[in-house]
This record gives structure tokens, C-alpha cells and sequence, in this order.
């Protein structure tokens, strides 16, 4: 009799080893489902990661174009205000120039009109 009762409760702690077994084979299959879908998760997040970052590599790489054209501009237009300030002196130095030669052109105008006259005294340059 004790070896019946001995059989029956092994056969209850062997019914309750298989629950157990199966709750743990249950829990195991959720977290692979877990794990599996978590996995899924990263290479998502992976994916949209180099997916962002190479959208933010050609906006920065576009950013860089802009500023070396906005630089080369910048560099252009004070290349031209030099060009313009060298062309400014330029004519003020040639704007002297005419005024120097204006004035030698009126006293050598001066000077033939006084010759002339000095010369007409005397009867040169007369017709």
C-alpha cells in the first residue's frame, strides 16, 4: 500500500514536472518570440540609423558646398571691391595727369601766343 501511495505521488510530482515543464517551454517560446522581435527591433533601428545618417552626410556635405560657394563669393566680391578701389585710384592718378597736362598745354599756349605776338612786333608771322 505505501508502495502504491509511493508510485501515485511520484506520478504527481512526474504531472507536475511535466506542467512546470511545459510552463517553462511556454515562457521559452516567449521570450525567442521576444528575443526574435527585438531583433527585428535593432535591425529597424539599425537600418533607419544609416538611413539618418547618411541623410545627414549629404546635408552636411550640401552645407559644405554652400559655404565654399557663399566663401568664394565673398572672397569674389572683395577681389572686385579691390579691383574697384585700384581702378578708383587709377583714375584719380590719370584725372592729375590730364590736369598737369592742361595746364603745360595753356602756358605752351601761352608762351607761342607771346612769342607770336613778340615776333608780329617785328613783322614775323604776318601774312
Amino acid at each position: 500500500m505505501a508502495f502504491i501511495r509511493a508510485i501515485g505521488s511520484m506520478q504527481r510530482g512526474i504531472a507536475d514536472l511535466s506542467n512546470q515543464n511545459e510552463e517553462l517551454n511556454s515562457s521559452m517560446l516567449n521570450v525567442n518570440d521576444f528575443a526574435a522581435r527585438r531583433a527585428v527591433g535593432i535591425d529597424e533601428a539599425r537600418d533607419d540609423f544609416h538611413e539618418a545618417r547618411s541623410t545627414y552626410q549629404q546635408s552636411l556635405e550640401s552645407l559644405n558646398a554652400e559655404h565654399r560657394r557663399a566663401l568664394a563669393s565673398e572672397q569674389d566680391k572683395e577681389a572686385f571691391k579691390q579691383e574697384n578701389e585700384a581702378l578708383k585710384q587709377k583714375v584719380i592718378e590719370h584725372e592729375a595727369r590730364i590736369e598737369e597736362l592742361g595746364a603745360e598745354n595753356k602756358r605752351s599756349t601761352e608762351a607761342v601766343e607771346a612769342v607770336t605776338k613778340f615776333l608780329g612786333q617785328f613783322g614775323f608771322g604776318q601774312q
